[in-house]
């Protein structure tokens, strides 16, 4: 197989934590990737999703399943340094997994979800179920995507796992037993990559 760059990235909506948008568009093509995984990928209530808008503008396929429900704040306009507020307490800037409703007319409503984009020889992924555990507002999943084709007996030249898992204190470790169950042998060419 020739080269293949793969790669993973958290885009948070498309939003810092303050939620001031970035260029999600450029900065997916600087990573110049021929599979790749994003988490986190913004779905408005209507509109287009995110991962669609990347697909579009940089020539990928693209799959993807929404993970959780969210609200995205309006943009806090001070000048604040770093990448968001500080989590204690909780102030109603960037975007919220979890809420359904929120306060103010500039709230805007969607999910969040995880995204496979691929722009090689590849069939759509599998999509592999992870569940939803504990207090994390998300139900988690996986994408498997074979790229290419190697010699009989039809096996792919590489498979490409990508998830985005709970934090470890929503228990994490019972979805990686989940994940661990349905990924390939070790002696198949394989990568996981995720958030």
């Amino acid at each position: 197989m020739p080269r293949l760059v793969v790669a993973t990235f958290n885009v948070h909506g498309g939003v810092d934590g303050w939620g001031r948008a970035y260029d999600v568009v450029d900065a997916c093509r600087r990573l110049e990737a021929d599979v790749l995984v994003l988490q986190e990928s913004w779905t408005p209530a209507e509109g287009p999703a995110l991962a669609d808008t990347v697909a579009a503008a940089l020539g990928y396929e693209v799959a993807g399943r929404a993970m959780a429900p969210v609200v995205l704040y309006p943009p806090d306009d001070r000048d604040r340094r770093g990448w968001g507020p500080p989590r204690w307490p909780r102030r109603s800037a960037g975007i919220r997994a979890g809420h359904r409703s929120g306060r103010g007319a500039a709230v805007v409503r969607g999910t969040v979800g995880l995204a496979m984009l691929w722009r090689v020889a590849a069939r759509p992924p599998e999509v592999i179920e992870l569940g939803r555990i504990g207090t994390d507002p998300a139900r988690r999943l996986a994408f498997s995507l074979e790229v290419g084709r190697g010699p009989a007996p039809a096996r792919p030249a590489l498979t490409v796992v990508g998830t985005h898992m709970s934090h470890i204190r929503h228990g994490s470790p019972v979805q990686l037993r989940r994940l661990h169950r349905v990924l390939p042998p070790p002696h198949v060419p394989a990568v996981l990559v995720g958030d």
